[in-house]
């Protein structure tokens, strides 16, 4: 069994496999938060997924590499490492130093960087859209940040981004959208968008010949092997890349590690559609079942000196959690 490990009120991406289960379909998943696992002083044996990096504080992290650590030295499958697994800023910068992405990313609170313009402002924590429009100079950049602290958004947690996409045809843009499951990459979708930010589509951008070739993608899986040595350079196991091309050439823009997994529901996709997703779903299944395999071993403690000192911060009456 594999069991996901979310942040609290994040368990939402996982509707699917629930809805898969409850109609019987035999889905080798279970899920909890890390609330529950902080909390926890032992638990089963399993196949471990850590999601959700970066949506984690920093003392959430240290905690979740703890327990990973704990579950590594009893010999137990661990998925997405949170010492190892890169969230979005170290992600960026892991992919351009080792020459696969061309673009790079800096931390707004270093100041205005060299970069090649435009650019664009996002928050590092969220899958939301960036947080500006394209900047095209380095006056208009730190107007724009200026302009974020003034809505009283701090610079913590704020990337600069180089702007790294084209469109495949005059006003449309496309993104890609693929899974890892362990020694698996999966086609999953395309989004085809009439904005350059490509992330929840516009049925104006679809045509028939786009239909066909996202079936084509599902089927034919064409960029598996680099985006296998994205996930690598990654440190991730499970989640979603994010990606586009540029003259031909894989261009990762985000690795989600708590990524939505879609169900095939007719009536919110053209019937044009519907042969590719439901493909998708079934090659999402069966590389999850893949990934499954028996841990007969007994219950692992929780117990560490800085598990222990997490613990005794915590008010048993309270239901707040007590930071570090």
């Amino acid at each position: 069994m594999i069991k996901f490990i979310v942040a609290p009120g994040h368990g939402y991406t996982f509707r699917p496999l629930r809805d898969a289960q409850e109609a019987g379909i035999p889905v080798p998943a279970q899920l909890t938060n890390y609330r529950k696992l902080f909390d926890a002083k032992s638990v089963p044996p399993g196949i471990w997924a850590f999601c959700d990096i970066e949506r984690l504080a920093v003392w959430e992290l240290g905690l979740a590499g703890e327990i990973a650590r704990l579950m590594r030295e009893r010999g137990w499958p661990v998925i997405n490492d949170p010492a190892r697994a890169a969230a979005r800023y170290e992600l960026l910068l892991r992919l351009h130093q080792a020459g696969f992405n061309h673009f790079r990313a800096w931390r707004a609170e270093d100041g205005i960087p060299d970069a090649r313009f435009p650019v664009f402002l996002r928050i590092e924590s969220n899958h939301k859209r960036p947080v500006s429009d394209l900047i095209k100079s380095r006056k208009a950049l730190a107007a724009a940040i200026e302009e974020q602290r003034q809505r009283g958004v701090p610079l913590r947690g704020m990337l600069i981004v180089e702007y790294a996409a084209e469109p495949i045809a005059p006003g449309v843009f496309r993104k890609y959208g693929a899974y890892r499951f362990g020694d698996r990459i999966v086609a999953d979708h395309m989004v085809h968008d009439v904005v350059w930010a490509a992330k929840y589509g516009d049925l104006k951008a679809w045509t028939n010949e786009r239909f066909a070739e996202e079936a084509a993608y599902v089927r034919d899986n064409p960029h598996a092997e680099a985006l296998m040595r994205a996930f690598t350079i990654a440190g991730i196991e499970y989640g979603r890349a994010d990606y586009g091309l540029i003259d031909g050439e894989v261009q990762v823009w985000e690795i989600n590690t708590n990524p939505a997994l879609p169900s095939h529901d007719p009536k919110k996709n053209p019937r044009s559609r519907r042969e590719a997703l439901l493909m998708a779903r079934e090659q999402r299944f069966e590389a999850l079942a893949a990934l499954d395999r028996r841990v007969e071993r007994p219950r692992l403690e929780l117990t560490s000196e800085m598990l222990d000192a997490y613990r005794t911060r915590q008010d048993a009456e309270s239901p707040d959690m007590v930071r570090e």
